[in-house]
C-alpha cells in the first residue's frame, strides 16, 4: 500500500491527474497540479510539458494572460533550442497580439522571431502579425512596408494572399487618415486601387475577389470618379444577400450623385 501511495503522488501520476481535471474543466485545479509536476521535475521533458500546459490553460480559460506569458518566457529560458520553446514563443505572440492587444510588444516579439531563424517556415506569419499590429496602431505607412516585404520575400506563401488584400485596405486607411489631417489623399486612393487590382489578378480564385471589387468601387467614389465606381459595382455578385444589398444601396447613392452633378458616361 505504501508503494501504491507513492506512485499516486509521482510526477507522472500528477500530470495525468492534471489532464483529467482539465478535461473536467476544473482549470484552476489543473494548473495547481501542473505546478506540482514542475516543482518535482524542473526542466525535464515532463516538467516542461507541465509548464506549457499550465500557461496554455491560464490564457485560454482563466484570462491570466500575463501569468501565462511569464510561464512561457521561463520555458523558453529553460529549453531555448527546443520545439517546445518555439511553440511557447508562438503562444506568447498570440497572447500579446490577440488577447492583450499589446501591439507594440507584439511587434517587438514577432520581429525578434523573424530575426532569430531565417529557416523558420512560419516567418511569413510573423511578418503578417507585425503588419497587422502596425495597422492597429494606425502606423499605416509602416504597415504597407511590412506587407510589401512579406509579398516580396514569400510570394508563394498563403500569407502573401492575405498581405496583398490587406495592402489595399491599408492604403485606403492611409488615404482616410490623410484626409482627416487635411492632407491630399488622392495618391493613396489610387495606390489602394492598384493594390486591389493586383489582388484580383494574382489571386483570382480567392473568395475575397468580389469584396476587393467593392473596395475598388469605394476608392473610385472617394476620388469622385463616379462612372468608374458604378461600372465596377454593376459587375459584382455576392452570394450573401446582405452584401448584395449593400452593393445595391451604393449603386443608388452613386447614381443619385451622378444625376445631381449632371455627370454623363
Amino acid at each position: 500500500m505504501i508503494f501504491m501511495g507513492c506512485t499516486a503522488q509521482s510526477p507522472r501520476a500528477r500530470f495525468l491527474m492534471a489532464e483529467k481535471l482539465w478535461q473536467e474543466k476544473r482549470y484552476e485545479a489543473a494548473v495547481s497540479e501542473y505546478d506540482r509536476v514542475l516543482q518535482k521535475e524542473g526542466s525535464s521533458e515532463l516538467g516542461v510539458q507541465a509548464l506549457l500546459r499550465a500557461a496554455q490553460t491560464e490564457t485560454l480559460f482563466l484570462n491570466e494572460h500575463l501569468s501565462a506569458v511569464r510561464r512561457l518566457n521561463r520555458l523558453v529560458e529553460m529549453k531555448p533550442a527546443s520545439g517546445t520553446a518555439k511553440e511557447a514563443e508562438k503562444t506568447i505572440g498570440e497572447i500579446l497580439f490577440q488577447r492583450l492587444e499589446s501591439y507594440d510588444q507584439a511587434i517587438t516579439h514577432y520581429t525578434r522571431m523573424i530575426e532569430k531563424d531565417e529557416r523558420d517556415p512560419d516567418r511569413p506569419e510573423y511578418y503578417y502579425r507585425v503588419a497587422k499590429s502596425q495597422y492597429y496602431l494606425t502606423r499605416f505607412v509602416e504597415a504597407t512596408q511590412t506587407l510589401e516585404a512579406l509579398i516580396r520575400l514569400f510570394p508563394d506563401s498563403r500569407w502573401a494572399e492575405k498581405a496583398q488584400y490587406d495592402l489595399g485596405l491599408t492604403w485606403g486607411s492611409l488615404a482616410n487618415q490623410r484626409q482627416v489631417r487635411g492632407e491630399n489623399p488622392v495618391e493613396a486612393w489610387k495606390t489602394a486601387i492598384n493594390e486591389f487590382e493586383k489582388f484580383r489578378k494574382n489571386f483570382s480564385q480567392s473568395p475575397q475577389v468580389t469584396m476587393a471589387g467593392f473596395e475598388i468601387a469605394t476608392c473610385y467614389e472617394e476620388l469622385e470618379q463616379l462612372p468608374d465606381a458604378e461600372r465596377i459595382l454593376e459587375t459584382l455578385q455576392f452570394s450573401d444577400a446582405q452584401q448584395q444589398k449593400l452593393v445595391a444601396q451604393k449603386l443608388v447613392r452613386i447614381r443619385n450623385r451622378k444625376s445631381q452633378k449632371n455627370i454623363k458616361e
